[in-house]
Order: structure tokens, then C-alpha cells, then sequence
């Protein structure tokens, strides 16, 4: 009736020497491999693969789909191929230098992963067996070394070029010498009034920095907050620091453009000044600072007057001249004191 099946005589790789030679200790898959090695000769001598997968059910009692014979015969499909790059346990690493960077260097289970290309259950799962405690969250939250981690994640990276002096950044190291506080990472600013002087301040630092922490009114002291802790932000400011009250002066590079240092002036008399009947002061325990505020108001071509009393000085803009100057230069971004300016100058 039809072609009488004997046991398959083609060629095959070391281990496999004849059909009922394959070196295969499941007997499943050692009949599956004797299957496609005849498929491959019968295909050879001319059969398609429904008559392939007849003659095989007839001589080897194996019920084989013709879906997989046509992929045997055309695609080169060889049966188990996909256990030479299938998954194989990693081999555990050296018991000393595992410990090692598991206890004394204390690195995490999700660190020891990547490095020893594993997932996170088999780390945990060595430590286990090499009879350690895999560490509880609250444990590995206080390590040093994961502290420093987490921290340079919280850094914020301000814009490019923060670094630089800016229109924006003079004005916020002219309320700094004023009203405004920056020491580490701390910038700080509180008023009672003048709302809109805050923002602007605000409005510098995201322009500078980046966003920034949205200013608040606090109800107890009845004043506008604002508080912000960026390191970054903070390193940078504090190159032109210090700010405290005695100590701050006018930070190096302000004077090199002018309209640089109109906007230090504006923030340090938007913080400091006051407006007269007659003149602009400011008042201030600072005597070096203050004559430097001077000096660049001098710059401008605004004249200048101090007057001590005490241990404080006070540095006067009087005449008209030099108020329209002040006016029409430098002027304030605090909305009642640039009103009162404008009825003294017109007056």
C-alpha cells in the first residue's frame, strides 16, 4: 500500500546518530526528533507534507499536524531549537565578594541585580540561602549611601546658564540685601503689604532658577511668605553673598552693565526704600553697603546725600532733578511707592 517506514538513515549531528540512537533522555521528545528527521528525507525524495504527515502517523504512530510538518520542511523549523537560547539559572556569585558589597559596602538587592544581570527576587533569594536577612525598607531607607542617593534626586536642575548674571538675577540680589534672607539652601522673603512686590520676586527666581514654590499669605503675622530650599539655587546665590544685615555688599559683576544694576537698585529700594514728601531714603546699619548703593546711583547720574545717626546711615535722593532721574531710571515695582514718586516729581 503505501512506502514502508524503517528507521531513518540521514545524517545527523554527533549526538544524534540514527533515528533510534538520539541521545535524548525524554522519550517524547526523542520520537518528536525521529518525526522531523524522516519528514526531511521524505520531503527530499518528493513528498508534500500531507503525505508526510499520513506516512508518519502509519510508521511511527505520531499524530503530527501538517502545520508543523510545512513548517519542518519549508521553514526550517527544528523541534526544541528554542532550549539552546532558552533561560538557564545564573550561577551564584562568590560567597565572600557577594557578602561583601551586600554587608559592608551596603549596596541594595536592586543594585546586586543589575550587577549580576539578575532579577531582584533571585538576589534576595541567594541572600536567603547564604543565611542573611534581606533588609526591611525602613533599613535600607536609612543607609547612607541610599540617603545621598535620594537626595542628589531631589535636586532640581535650574535652567541653563543660571549661572550668569542676569537683569533678573540683579534684582533678586538687590531684595536680598534688603528685605529678602539666603543662607545654604534657604531663600526667604516676608512682607506685611505690597503683594505685587512679591511676585515679582517670585517671577526673577523662576526666570533665573526656574519654578519656585508659590508665595502664601500668612494669617498670624499677617504677611506675604515666601520660602524656597534649593540647593542648587542656593550654591549659586550665596556666591554673592553673604546677605546678612551688617555684611552684605554690592555683589561683584552688578556694575558691569547698566541694565544690570538699575534692577539691583530696584529690588534693594523696593525692600529698603521709602518715599518722602521732598526725598527717597534708605536706611541702613550697613554703612559699606549703603555707599556702594550710592556709588551706582552716581552712575546714573543721580546724586546722592548720606547722613549719619548713630550707628545707622541713611542715604537721601533729594531735588527734583535727580527724584525725575530716579523716576524715570530706576523707579519701583511696588505699586504705592512708584504712585507716590510720580506726585512728588510733578509736583
Amino acid at each position: 500500500m503505501a512506502q514502508t517506514i524503517t528507521t531513518v538513515e540521514k545524517p545527523f549531528e554527533s549526538s544524534e546518530v540514527g533515528c533510534v540512537s538520539i541521545k535524548v533522555r525524554d522519550d517524547v521528545k526523542r520520537g518528536v526528533l525521529c518525526a522531523y528527521y524522516l519528514a526531511i528525507q521524505l520531503h527530499d525524495n518528493g513528498l508534500g507534507q500531507r503525505r508526510i504527515a499520513k506516512l508518519l502517523k502509519l510508521g511511527l504512530d505520531r499524530d503530527i499536524p501538517e502545520a508543523t510538518v510545512a513548517g519542518w520542511i519549508y521553514s526550517n523549523s527544528r523541534p526544541f531549537a528554542q532550549e539552546e537560547t532558552q533561560f538557564k539559572p545564573k550561577p551564584k556569585p562568590g560567597t565572600v565578594s557577594f557578602l561583601r558589597e551586600y554587608v559592608e559596602q551596603k549596596r541594595s538587592t536592586r543594585e546586586l541585580a543589575v550587577r549580576y544581570h539578575v532579577a531582584d527576587a533571585t538576589v534576595k533569594r541567594w541572600l536567603t540561602e547564604y543565611g542573611l536577612t534581606v533588609r526591611k525598607h525602613c533599613e535600607a531607607m536609612r543607609m547612607p549611601r541610599v540617603r545621598a542617593i535620594l537626595r542628589q534626586k531631589r535636586l532640581i536642575t535650574p535652567k541653563t546658564g543660571f549661572e550668569r548674571m542676569s537683569t533678573e538675577k540683579a534684582y533678586v540680589l538687590g531684595v536680598l540685601c534688603g528685605d529678602g534672607y539666603a543662607w545654604g539652601s534657604r531663600v526667604s522673603l516676608e512682607i506685611r503689604k505690597d503683594e505685587e512686590f512679591i511676585r515679582e520676586f517670585v517671577r526673577c527666581l523662576e526666570a533665573v532658577y526656574g519654578p519656585q514654590p508659590a508665595h502664601s499669605y500668612y494669617k498670624p503675622k499677617r504677611t506675604f511668605k515666601f520660602e524656597a530650599n534649593k540647593e542648587l539655587m542656593g550654591k549659586d546665590l550665596m556666591r554673592y553673598g553673604p546677605f546678612f544685615t551688617r555684611e552684605w555688599e554690592v555683589p561683584r559683576g552688578v556694575a558691569r552693565k547698566r541694565e544690570w544694576y538699575v534692577a539691583f537698585l530696584r529690588g534693594f529700594f523696593d525692600s529698603e526704600g521709602s518715599v518722602g514728601k521732598y526725598s527717597i531714603s534708605a536706611l541702613s546699619a550697613n554703612h559699606m553697603g549703603l555707599r556702594q548703593v550710592g556709588g551706582l546711583l552716581g552712575k546714573l547720574g543721580i546724586k546722592t546725600r548720606l547722613y549719619r545717626t548713630r550707628e545707622y546711615l541713611t542715604l537721601y535722593v533729594i531735588h527734583r532733578k535727580n527724584l525725575l532721574m530716579y523716576y524715570q531710571m530706576v523707579g519701583f515695582t511696588i505699586l504705592r511707592k512708584i504712585e507716590k514718586l510720580r506726585g512728588v516729581v510733578k509736583a
